[in-house]
């Protein structure tokens, strides 16, 4: 079941029905972090478009290495099923499969020729598309791929033999006003196609994407490439070249005036910062609520439990996350007696052998950061110090306890995807349920050296001058909770009232999820003044914003603990109002499903 992301759809339907003109269009970038759903995003639109225009859905660590470049020619095989014929691209093709190494220029024209004299039939044409999808590493039905490409040369031109000589002449000019021997261009490319050398790969990319427009151009329609995991090299390469081709063709002069068309869409994923001329990056959003409520809907659960709470509960802990919400979902639909324990949901084993579901929950996050889309241990455990801070300041002050290699120069710091900021004037902060699950991590971490106390004894060390509610914030989660309320309490009648609990907000925002004894957490024993009621809210307020504790009575208690101590906090200070108004909202059930 898809759900969500309709206005993302809804602007990629816009940039497909815009007319081919002059005016290219952006490449869109769908930008997240891992397991964000970009991938599914995709799939929705290739299942929209595919049969209304030419369309191909290109996942590039699913194919093969090579000079053929493999993105671009499953590009050009997808595309020729929608009646695109790409006789420019495949000539390029023919070229870089010819070996003209150590062979002198005439020697080589003589090999060209023969090549192209020996391509110009239908099973000659075959064998070679077939072998064009061979070294790409097209992993679907190659065959067909192969016969609906040479269809689209042929254009139903059975006995007729083909001909190169038009796509070959393109060469000469490329749509630049170029006076270039065609059969020199072809044969340069076909030598400097497999070359290491960086600047040389990018001329080669850049012709075969000249190429591959100028074939486009003679489509009836729109073409759409839905290019999946963005930020692998052979992936970025084609994007890259897509900029740089379509900046120079509107730098020769005429083009734009005569409107040289640009019939491709190009819509890729990615989670980094770099947004360059040409690009339109998306965020793509978490679930709300209410499409975490539909997808509960989806699944058939026990007459004694209901989907609307369920999707709460889960709504709490994974804040829409898309493949954390599916993944918990089939879990307690497979394990019901979970559904009222998800502390014990997230301890439980995990589809991979040792690893408990909460470390298998993190393990989107750290995918989404490799280029290749692998699960780094060495990242993922520097991903679980991190979620100690509270932004990425305080991120850059636990780097000497971060394992080797990683650094502040670490993709773990810089990516927008994983510490979004929750609005527009607030500093970012990482992802809330890669924070959450990081915590849980940081607490069982058995080496002391980078366990609970030393992360965050670190952070209170490094703490600003003038960051009180940082400082706080780390005491409170070494312990010090007592003292901690000692301070607070000194506050009180010296803060405006919305000021002090803003403060307290601050101090308590982090679970602890050490806190199990509902008794400390409560503050039984505490005195009944105010730094007593103080030291109570320290611990019920965030052991309210533990997403695991989902006991309905034991959030009731917690509830009732939270306002009783803010209207007596309210007695305490020479500003009531903002603590009556804090209680109320205690004073009822916080946790409905909206």
């Amino acid at each position: 079941m898809f759900v969500g992301r309709s206005s993302l759809l809804t602007l990629l339907d816009e940039l497909v029905r815009v007319p081919a003109g002059g005016e290219a269009r952006p490449v869109l970038v769908l930008r997240g972090c891992g397991g964000c759903g970009r991938t599914a995003l995709l799939e929705k639109a290739y299942e929209t478009w595919r049969d209304r225009t030419p369309a191909v859905l290109v996942r590039p660590l699913a194919l093969g290495e090579g000079a053929v470049r493999p993105v671009m020619v499953a590009m050009m095989l997808g595309l020729s099923q929608g009646a695109v014929a790409f006789p420019r691209f495949v000539l390029a093709q023919i070229a870089i499969r010819e070996n003209f190494a150590g062979l002198s220029h005439d020697q080589a024209r003589m090999r060209l020729r023969s090549a192209l004299h020996g391509l110009r039939d239908r099973a000659a044409l075959l064998d070679f598309l077939r072998y064009l999808a061979r070294a790409a590493g097209v992993p679907a039905e190659p065959n067909r791929l192969a016969e609906g490409a040479v269809a689209r040369l042929l254009r139903g031109r059975r006995m007729v033999r083909f001909t190169w000589r038009r796509a070959q002449e393109w060469f000469g000019h490329q749509d630049q006003g170029f006076r270039f021997d065609p059969e020199r261009v072809l044969i340069q490319l076909g030598i400097q196609a497999g070359s290491r050398n960086p600047a040389v790969r990018r001329g080669v990319d850049d012709l075969l994407v000249t190429a591959l427009l100028a074939d486009l151009r003679s489509s009836p329609a729109n073409a759409l490439v839905l290019l999946d995991d963005g930020e692998v090299p052979a992936a970025m390469s084609v994007t890259r070249s897509l900029l740089r081709v379509r900046r120079a063709l509107a730098a020769v002069p005429g083009n734009r005036e005569q409107g040289l068309p640009d019939p491709l869409t190009l819509v890729t994923t990615g989670g980094g910062a770099d947004t360059p001329d040409g690009v339109l990056a998306v965020p793509v959003p978490d679930l709300p609520a209410g499409e975490v409520l539909l997808l509960a809907r989806n699944h058939v659960w026990p007459d004694e439990l209901g989907a609307a709470s369920i999707a709460a509960a889960v709504y709490r802990l994974t804040r829409g996350h898309p493949e954390a919400t599916a993944f918990l979902l089939r879990k307690l639909n497979d394990e019901p007696h979970l559904v009222d324990d998800l502390d014990a949901a997230l301890r439980s084993p995990g589809p991979e052998p040792g690893i408990p579901v909460e470390r298998r929950l993190l393990h989107p996050f750290v995918r989404g950061l490799s280029e290749w889309k692998r699960i780094d241990e060495i990242l993922l455990e520097a991903l679980i110090t991190l979620s100690a801070a509270r932004n990425p300041l305080e991120a850059e002050a636990l780097a000497a306890l971060l394992p080797a290699p990683v650094g502040v120069d670490s993709v773990l710091f810089t990516s927008p995807a994983l510490w979004s900021p929750p609005g527009a004037s607030a500093r970012p902060r990482l992802h809330p349920l890669a924070r959450y699950l990081g915590i849980r991590a940081l607490a069982v971490r058995a080496d002391a050296r980078t366990g609970w106390d030393a992360v965050f004894g670190c952070l209170r060390a490094r703490a600003a001058a003038g960051d009180r509610a940082g400082r706080l914030h780390h005491e409170r989660l070494l312990g010090r909770r007592d003292e901690v309320a000692a301070e607070l309490a000194e506050l009180l009648p010296a803060l405006p009232g919305a000021e002090w609990l803003s403060l307290l907000d601050e101090i308590v925002a982090t679970p602890d999820p050490r806190e199990r004894d509902l008794e400390r957490i409560r503050g039984a024993g505490q005195p009944g003044n105010r730094r007593g009621h103080i030291a109570v809210l320290l611990g019920v307020l965030p052991a309210l914003a533990d997403p695991c504790r989902t006991e309905w009575s034991v959030r009731k208690t917690l509830r009732a603990h939270a306002e009783h101590s803010l209207r007596r906090l309210a007695d305490e200070t020479g500003d009531p109002k903002p603590f009556i108004l804090r209680a109320k909202r205690y004073d009822r059930d916080p946790d409905r499903f909206l």
